[in-house]
Parts: C-alpha cells; sequence; structure tokens
C-alpha cells in the first residue's frame, strides 16, 4: 500500500508541478478506521474480505490532464493490506497512438478453522485448527501499445498474473458413521500455491473497402507448484498414524493464432464476421507424492498408491476452429441471426505413475526405487460442430422478444493404454487398454421478453432449458485381472460383480437436463412509490448409465424478492425496504465406490461389495430482511440501514447487521464523512466455532482539485 500511495503521490506531484500540463485530480481518502471482531477473527476475514484492526489508505484517486497533442489519464486504490491497484492511459489527441497499463494486487482470506462439527462423535477433537492465517496474494499486471496509421492499426502487448500463499483445502484424513448416514469428516487443510501466467501478444487490424481485417498472435507460459499435508487416523480410536505429503508442479505452454473478417456485406442491413483460429498447447507435470508413519517417519506401505517416486506427465494438444456469424437488420419488427462453429483436434499424452510399496502392503525398503511402474498413454481426436439461430421480435408495441436455439455437438475417439511393470517383484498383471468414440450433445432452447406495456409498470421473464447428453460407444476393452491378494488397490476376485468398474471400461453415458426461469417486474402506482418483485427457479439431475445407481446427484433451487423504494412526502427523505427467499436442495452419492476395493472404509473389515455411501440431501432455507434509509438536508447527508439473514437447514447460520453514517460537504470540491457498522455472525449448529462480532469505523475524506 504504501509503495502504490507513493507512486501515485509521486505522479501528480510531477503534474501538478509542471505548467505545461493541465491536471484535474479528484481523490478518495478512506481513514483512518478501525475493524473491532470478538470471536472467530479469521471467519470475519473471510466473510468481508477485510482485516481486523487499523484500516485506511486511498480509495479512489483519478487524475486526468493533457498537454500539447497528448492527454493522459490515471486512477488508483491502495487500502487495507493489498488491496491496490494503479491504471495509466496515454494517447495522442487525433487518436493515432496510445499507450494502456494496469497493476492490480489483492488479497484473498480463508479460514483455518474447522468448517463442520459433530458434538455427539467420540475420541475426536472438532475444535481445531491449522494454526496459522490463510491467505492468498493475487497480482496482475497488464501494457498495451498501438499505432494507427491511415487504415491500419499495429499494436503488441503483454500480461502477467501471479497466485501465491495458502488456501484452505475442504476434505481430510477422517471417516466419521453417524446413524445410518455416512459423513466425511473434515479435518482443517491448507494448501501452498504458487502459479504464475505470462502471456504476449502481437496484432494488426486493416480495413479495406469497409470491411476490417484482423491477425492476431498469442504465446502464454503458466507454471507453478503446489504442496500439501494430510494427517491419517484410525479409525475405530481417532488416533494419528501416519502423514500424507502431495508436491505438484505445472507447466504449459500455449499458442493462438487468429485471424478474423468482420464488415457489412448488405450495408447497413447484412453483417459478416468471420472467424479462424489456430491452438497449440504443451505440457509438463510431475507428482511426488509420499505416506509417512506419523511417530517413526518410515514410509506406509499399506498407502502406496499415494506413495509416487515421483510420476510425471507430458503431453500435447492442438485445434483448429472456425466460426461465421450472419446477423440482419434490414427489418423494423425483426433481426434474425445466426452462428455456425467448427473445430478439430488432436491431443496426446503420456504419463509414468512410480509406485512404492505396491507388494500387498510390504515393501523392500527402498524409498527411491518404484516396485510398480505404470506406463499410461492417451491419444484423442475430437471434432466439435456448433450452431446458434435466433430472433430478437419487436412486432408487439413497447415489447421485445429473442428466441434463441444452440446446439453443439462433440465427437472425441479415444484410446487408452496402460502397461503395469515390476521391478522388485510382485504380479505384473493389471494390464489395460481401452479403445471407445464418445458423443457428447448440448441443445439450449432459450425465451425471453421484457415489456412496458404502462408508463408505471415494466417487466420481464426468461426460461432456458438445457439438455447435455453423452454416449459412449466401447469398441475395445481389455483387462487383465491382478487376482486376489496381489494387490490392494485392484485385488477383486475374478468374476465378482462390478470387477471393471476401476477401469476406463466404466465409463458410460449420462446426461445432464436443466431448467431456468426468472421472473421480474417493476411497479410504480404512485410517483412516491416503486415496488420491484423477483423470482428465479433452477432445476437440474445428473443420470448415468450404471448398473446400481441412475440419478447420481440433483440440484433445485429458488429465490423469490419483493423490495421497494419509498419516496416520502419529507424533501430529501428516502426509504429502500426488501425481504428475499432461498430455498435449495442437493442430493447427491459421496462415492459410487469406497476408496479401496477391499475395505469398508468405516470400519476396516473386508467387504468387496461396498459400494460407498450416499448422501440423502442437503438442505438450505434463508431468509433476509434489509432496509436503508437517507435524509439530505442542505450540505449534510444521513443515511442507516440494517438487516437480518436467517439460514436453516443442513448449514443453519444467522448475520444480523446495522449501521449509520453522515457526509457533510465543506465546499464544492471538499466532503468528509464517517461511517459505523455492527455484525454479529452465528452459525447455530457448530459449538460457536466460527461465531463472531465485529465492529467497523470507518472516517474518508473527498477532494478534488484543478488547476
Amino acid at each position: 500500500m504504501r509503495k502504490t500511495t507513493i507512486v501515485c503521490a509521486a505522479v501528480i506531484a510531477f503534474f501538478w508541478t509542471t505548467g505545461a500540463w493541465a491536471v484535474d485530480v479528484s481523490m478518495d481518502a478512506m481513514g483512518p478506521g478501525y475493524n473491532s471482531v470478538n470471536g472467530n477473527t479469521e471467519k470475519f476475514r473471510e466473510n468481508a474480505q477485510r482485516v481486523d484492526g487499523l484500516v485506511g489508505g486511498l480509495e479512489k484517486i483519478s487524475l486526468g490532464g493533457e498537454s500539447g497533442s497528448l492527454k493522459y489519464d490515471l486512477e488508483g486504490r491502495a487500502l487495507f493490506e493489498r488491496d491496490m491497484s494503479v491504471g495509466f492511459n496515454i494517447k495522442g489527441k487525433e487518436g493515432k497512438s496510445y499507450f494502456k497499463s494496469k497493476f492490480v494486487t489483492d488479497r484473498h482470506y480463508y479460514d483455518s478453522s474447522l468448517p463442520f462439527f459433530y458434538s455427539g462423535q467420540n475420541n475426536y477433537n472438532p475444535m481445531t485448527e491449522i494454526g496459522k492465517k490463510l491467505k492468498t496474494d493475487r497480482d496482475d499486471f497488464s501494457a498495451e501499445a498501438g499505432l494507427k496509421l491511415g487504415g491500419t492499426k499495429v499494436y503488441v502487448g503483454g500480461e502477467y498474473s501471479s497466485k501465491h500463499g495458502d488456501e484452505s483445502l475442504f476434505w481430510g484424513g477422517r471417516l466419521v458413521d453417524i446413524g445410518n448416514n455416512v459423513l466425511l469428516w473434515l479435518d482443517p487443510l491448507s494448501r501452498r500455491v504458487d502459479y504464475n501466467t505470462n502471456r504476449v501478444y502481437a496484432g494488426v487490424n486493416q480495413e479495406v473497402a469497409g470491411f476490417d481485417l484482423s491477425l492476431r498472435h498469442d504465446i502464454e507460459k503458466s507454471y507453478g507448484s503446489s504442496f500439501h499435508s494430510e494427517t491419517g487416523y484410525a479409525l475405530a480410536t481417532g488416533v494419528k498414524t501416519h502423514d500424507r505429503l502431495y508436491i505438484a508442479n505445472v507447466d504449459h505452454i500455449t499458442q493462438n493464432t487468429s485471424l478474423g473478417f468482420e464488415g457489412d456485406i448488405i450495408e447497413n442491413k447484412l453483417n459478416l464476421d468471420a472467424r479462424y483460429r489456430f491452438t497449440r498447447t504443451d505440457n509438463w507435470n510431475n507428482v511426488d507424492s509420499d505416506a509417512f508413519d506419523g511417530v517413526t517417519r518410515a514410509r506406509q506401505y499399506d498407502e502406496h498408491s499415494v506413495n509416487l517416486v515421483p510420476s510425471d506427465h507430458a503431453g500435447q494438444s492442438y485445434s483448429h476452429a472456425g466460426n461465421v456469424t450472419l446477423s440482419w437488420t434490414g427489418w423494423d419488427s425483426v433481426a434474425p441471426y445466426m452462428s455456425f462453429e467448427v473445430e478439430s483436434g488432436k491431443s496426446k499424452n503420456a504419463s509414468v505413475r512410480r509406485e512404492d510399496g505396491s507388494i500387498g502392503g510390504a515393501g523392500d525398503g527402498n524409498d527411491s526405487t518404484a516396485d510398480e511402474i505404470w506406463d499410461f498413454r492417451t491419444r484423442n481426436y475430437e471434432n466439435n460442430v456448433r450452431g446458434v439461430v435466433g430472433a430478437t421480435i419487436s412486432a408487439i408495441p413497447k415489447t421485445k422478444v429473442t428466441v434463441q436455439f444452440d446446439v453443439e455437438r462433440s465427437k472425441v475417439s479415444q484410446w487408452w493404454v496402460a502397461d503395469f511393470q515390476t521391478q522388485t517383484g510382485g504380479d505384473p498383471r493389471g494390464d489395460w487398454s481401452w479403445d471407445a468414440d464418445v458423443v457428447y450433445t448440448k441443445r439450449i432452447y432459450a425465451l425471453s421478453a421484457r415489456t412496458r406495456p404502462f408508463g408505471w409498470l415494466s417487466g420481464g421473464a426468461k426460461y432456458r432449458f438445457t439438455d447435455q447428453t453423452t454416449a459412449v460407444d466401447n469398441k475395445w476393452r481389455y483387462i487383465e485381472n491382478k487376482g486376489a491378494g496381489a494387490d490392494p488397490e485392484y485385488s477383486w476376485p475374478v468374476g465378482a460383480p462390478r470387477t471393471e468398474l476401476y477401469y476406463p471400461g466404466r465409463i458410460g453415458g449420462w446426461s445432464k437436463p436443466t431448467q431456468e426461469f426468472n421472473l421480474n417486474a417493476s411497479i410504480a402506482p404512485c410517483p412516491y412509490f416503486t415496488l420491484r418483485p423477483r423470482f428465479d427457479f433452477v432445476s437440474s439431475s445428473y443420470n448415468v448409465d450404471g448398473e446400481q445407481f441412475k440419478r447420481i446427484a440433483t440440484y433445485q433451487t429458488s429465490v423469490w424478492g419483493l423490495s421497494a423504494d419509498v419516496l416520502t412526502p419529507i424533501e430529501g427523505l428516502t426509504a429502500t425496504v426488501g425481504v428475499s427467499r432461498r430455498t435449495g436442495l442437493t442430493e447427491t452419492l459421496a462415492a459410487d465406490m469406497s476408496n479401496s476395493v477391499v475395505r469398508n472404509p468405516m470400519s476396516g473389515a473386508a467387504a468387496t461389495n461396498y459400494f460407498g455411501a450416499k448422501i440423502g440431501g442437503f438442505s438450505q432455507d434463508a431468509v433476509t430482511l434489509d432496509a436503508q434509509g437517507n435524509y439530505v438536508v442542505k450540505s449534510w447527508v444521513f443515511n442507516v440501514n440494517g438487516g437480518r439473514t436467517d439460514a436453516q437447514g443442513n448449514y443453519p447460520t444467522r448475520l444480523w447487521w446495522t449501521g449509520a453514517g453522515v457526509e457533510y460537504k465543506v465546499t464544492q470540491d471538499v466532503s468528509a464523512r464517517v461511517k459505523g457498522s455492527f455484525y454479529d455472525y452465528s452459525e447455530r449448529f457448530n459449538g460457536a466455532i466460527n461465531d463472531y462480532r465485529a465492529k467497523i469505523v470507518a472516517m474518508a475524506l473527498t477532494a478534488r482539485f484543478a488547476r
């Protein structure tokens, strides 16, 4: 924050003291302010995305001016710990040249405490925290310069973005059986991330006979790593048994070349937009994963599926895509349009997975040598076709209707093969290969309308139905069963039911229908009162071609709300009140099968027919009431606000808030304001581990200077 403030101040001082420049500066200075939190400060940081304690800085600063043939403007902010941005633009008055640049850095906060709590479970301590404050810093920088000579525009640019720090992970190593339902218990976990992306590009636009021709090339490199550790516990006692460590590295390079052609074939009636794109991606990844005994730090051989020494992955993909869009505006009442796109691509990948301790729970004591090597290769050919047909209809007075149909079809020919090899013993069987055609189809039917039949009444409605389906044609499938006892990960007895479901041959067709509906209106029966009702509804299901389960997930949510704007008979006094309710229900399977095909993960007992657990449903029902009022009198502005949200269902919470503020206009260009707020957050089911109360006080100064 200090660096950004110093840079902004230096730029302003330079332009201000240089008499050749005309300078116009406006500034919003926030602070000093203070956030006082009693309770879980990290939950407050995650919810509010602001720190507790002393805060302040520049909420907004803008500067504009000109000199000779150049115009410039600068805009920035510098708040809290790392909420900063600076944007700078400079261009010629005739628009022949320009330079623009922007830098943004911000911080995202996470709560490190255990997110779920169940007081009836023995041998577990649910009131645990990671022990460090979780946050990630994100930086983005971009710069572009361009020059226009006649009908030709040339430009070059670059972008950089990064994400680094510690973020929360919502899974863990404890499994808890509560009554007839099975829950995956969540230990508080965090992951250290360091991701970066660099992109450079160059392009040219040329005007020819009223058409715009474009050519552009991009090169993007993404690279980084992540690391986290997870604790394992004994199922019966909850005692720590081992640690699992994961390190993943990624490195991708993507190149895009695009050509464009756009213009009116018939002036002001028929427009053509044609595009071509070539994309190539090369990737190199590797994973190093180990499980160690929690006491002696010896390698846990019965956890061999996460003992990798390490595993590598490399691949390459490329695709060609073309798109043509036609739109007609020659008629007054109907404006039809259509778009057609084709894409063809190929990808090939090779992975080597090296496992240590894969010999039925035993090992050779050599941690650097793999006991089993899995050579895995894939080759995919993909062809996509997408079409869009639609029209905007305005034949009905004061009404606009849009109807659109989208269809997308993708055919992927997949070839997968895995070759198991042993280096220090064990059963070499387990090879498999799979060759199949997967056809993906997506259809979207959309209808929307907007009308204003009277001056006091307006409204709109939208409906969309999306149907996604996938059909799988298994042309070839070969599976070599390892046999009982050879490997705890693949030790299904020959001939047992569902033996093949742990291989790609288990992949079958699926469908996902989704319906969405929206209705809204604005009703103003008198000049002092406006009513705004709204309603939203979404329903979706996920269905598979399986032997045991057909519908594995459903999702449904609805939101209705009613707000009112009130202009009171008292001059300068306005108010807004609102109420809304959100309901939702999600039903899904926790897992089709357990993580180990030979064990019940709850009891540890052998159970080859254990297929995992089903979560009966996750429900939510939240009601929100809110209101605010403003009163303007001479140079003073007073405002108050407050509200309450009560959420029921599987995650019952409560949040209520209130606040008040006053602003005084000192002069035409200078004003000062102060504001105070109070928040009370409670999760009423979990022993108050995440509860907090927060008092926020902030002061600010707004000023404008010109010369």
